[in-house]
């Protein structure tokens, strides 16, 4: 990646993450990333190849931090907590102000069918990520719960925005789900 297409692709970043994608005009990124309309062009060809490339990089940051975050503990009940206290401190931060693929998901039309595969996938890989622990921690059901404490998780993103959510006892209301499928779990 050239450093032109970076600088490009990070101002739209922090831009999406601000305003959304309806609210921010190619035109509002050229001029705050200070390249030419037509270097804009040569990189991305629509504000659509622009929205994926800001998507798969997301993807490809959280799935760096999460992973770094998890790997630091050992035990898959230890690497579970890491999973969702990585949601808690990343949506309780200063400058959350919402999830890029939530906002991707209202913001953007049936037409952008590309921009959806993306976020398919990488919810895909939080689900896979946590449906894995759970089988190595022998839960009953490792799908059925995967899908719980995902959406669990994802909730919280949803949430955030509106400051009202106490999470800090959100490991505790997970606890006692594992405990229902016979997972013994320290705090």
């Amino acid at each position: 990646m050239t450093q032109k297409q970076s600088q490009i692709l990070s101002t739209a970043l922090s831009l999406f993450h601000q305003y959304g994608f309806s609210r921010t005009g190619v035109d509002k990124i050229i001029s705050t990333s200070q390249v030419a309309k037509m270097t804009f062009y040569k990189y991305f060809p629509s504000k659509t190849s622009l929205i994926e490339d800001c998507l798969k990089e997301e993807s490809l940051l959280i799935q760096t931090d999460l992973t770094h975050r998890m790997n630091r503990v050992s035990g898959q009940a230890e690497k579970l907590k890491a999973f969702f206290q990585w949601h808690v401190e990343f949506s309780s931060s200063h400058h959350f102000n919402g999830c890029l693929f939530n906002k991707a998901t209202f913001e953007c039309d049936d037409e952008y069918g590309s921009i959806f595969k993306i976020i398919h996938r990488h919810k895909h890989w939080k689900l896979e990520l946590v449906k894995n622990l759970l089988m190595e921690l022998q839960v009953s059901d490792p799908a059925t719960l995967a899908h719980l404490l995902v959406n669990m998780a994802e909730g919280m993103l949803v949430n955030a925005r509106f400051k009202t959510m106490d999470y800090l006892n959100g490991w505790t209301v997970i606890e006692n789900l594992m405990s229902s499928h016979r997972v013994g779990l320290s705090a």
